[in-house]
């Protein structure tokens, strides 16, 4: 059997490996086992023409994933009221009797507490935004 085998590849390097030539010689081998056969042939050229493959498809999601981010935000934040306490200063008039100025104290200094509103206040913060789709 190798000897067929070595007669038919010899016979392919001869002849060209091709399965069909131009000019018409066919040449074919089986190397199916247990069989082994060479076929060779006067045939016309056959054109053996191959379907084309559709392109793959390919799936894009629709949805983008968006990761987690810090971003800077203005905050608006409310700072409770509260009790302060201010020193007055004294109320003092001149007085000039004679020509000559003296000076009286009219209202002595002293600590007032004075209440201080709520307000809102405009802070900015970083805020952190967890990821998500889009």
């Amino acid at each position: 059997m190798w000897r067929k085998a070595a007669a038919a590849l010899t016979a392919v390097y001869l002849f060209g490996a091709s399965p069909v030539n131009a000019d018409g010689f066919h040449l074919g081998i089986n190397l199916k086992v247990p069989a082994f056969s060479v076929h060779f042939g006067v045939t016309r050229p056959v054109v053996v023409r191959r379907r084309a493959c559709p392109p793959p498809r390919v799936y894009r999601s629709r949805r983008v994933w968006v990761p987690g981010r810090y971003v800077e935000r203005v905050v608006y934040v409310t700072v409770p009221g509260r009790w302060e306490v201010r020193w007055v200063p004294a109320v003092v008039e001149h007085v000039y009797s004679c020509g000559v100025s003296t000076t009286v104290v009219v209202v002595p200094g002293h600590w007032q507490r004075v209440w201080i509103p709520p307000r809102r206040v405009a802070q900015r913060r970083l805020v952190y935004v967890p990821g998500h789709w889009r």
